[in-house]
């Protein structure tokens, strides 16, 4: 859905909080305290391409073909 404050789209809703329950509790990301943002953590940078099957910077043409093979 469309973030009203960011005019992006996200993960919302109950699939959304559960996601990011379950990120949290991992220890994958973790909270800024000044802020809504969050980062991933350097376990995250680490589980998150074996988990979901790519790297975070990888372009999303090179991801799509990689899932695609």
């Amino acid at each position: 859905c469309l973030d009203w404050s960011e005019r992006r789209s996200h993960l919302g809703g109950a699939l959304g909080a559960a996601l990011l329950d379950a990120l949290l509790a991992r220890g994958w990301i973790s909270k800024d305290l000044d802020s809504r943002a969050l980062r991933i953590t350097a376990k995250g940078e680490r589980q998150f391409p074996a988990f979901f099957g790519f790297a975070g910077d990888q372009p999303a043409a090179q991801r799509d073909a990689h899932a695609a093979a």
